[in-house]
């Protein structure tokens, strides 16, 4: 039989029945449709979104007058130091009252040891408090989410390598 021949009582047998006609033609045409109508404030027409920069207080870690080193680095990284405007010398209190008030947008309780325990491999935490804007808290705690992810990779250099390892460059 000629191939043509096939195809052709193939597409008649389509055809014939309705329900393949929806599914093959309306069905898709619909959907296409909805979908681009629903979504087309996410896609397109639209300039990209470009966040303002987060207001973050840093709290604990600033008594001498100076961040730990290994935050300061991260802090003044161009994508973050685009990012966050940090301010310091904060007591938890003042950040609290601070973060009420919407005049910071979030804070960072910063331990005193912060280097020397990455270093050495011990346990390491940065309390957050978040504050009004929860697209803003998104943002930070996505920046210090970095920042913790770098260090406990450090962290697992200095357990199996040694502490000394953790302080090369």
């Amino acid at each position: 039989m000629n191939i043509r021949t096939i195809a052709w009582f193939e597409l008649r047998r389509l055809f014939r029945n309705r329900t393949v006609l929806f599914n093959l033609f309306l069905l898709p045409m619909i959907l296409i449709f909805i979908l681009g109508t629903a979504l087309s404030n996410f896609f397109g027409g639209k300039e990209d979104f470009v966040p303002e920069p987060v207001k973050v207080g840093i709290v604990g870690a600033e008594s001498a007058g100076k961040l730990p080193a290994s935050l300061k680095a991260f802090m003044e990284a161009p994508e973050i130091a685009d990012m966050l405007v940090p301010s310091m010398g904060l007591s938890r209190k003042e950040a609290v009252s601070k973060l009420r008030s919407g005049s910071l947008d979030f804070a960072v309780m910063v331990p005193e040891d912060l280097d020397s325990r990455i270093h050495s491999g011990a346990n390491v935490q940065l309390e957050m408090l978040l504050g009004k804007s929860h697209m803003r808290n998104v943002i930070a705690e996505s920046m210090f989410g970095t920042f913790m992810d770098e260090a406990n990779g450090k962290q697992a250099q200095a357990i199996v390598a040694g502490p000394e390892s953790g302080e090369q460059p």
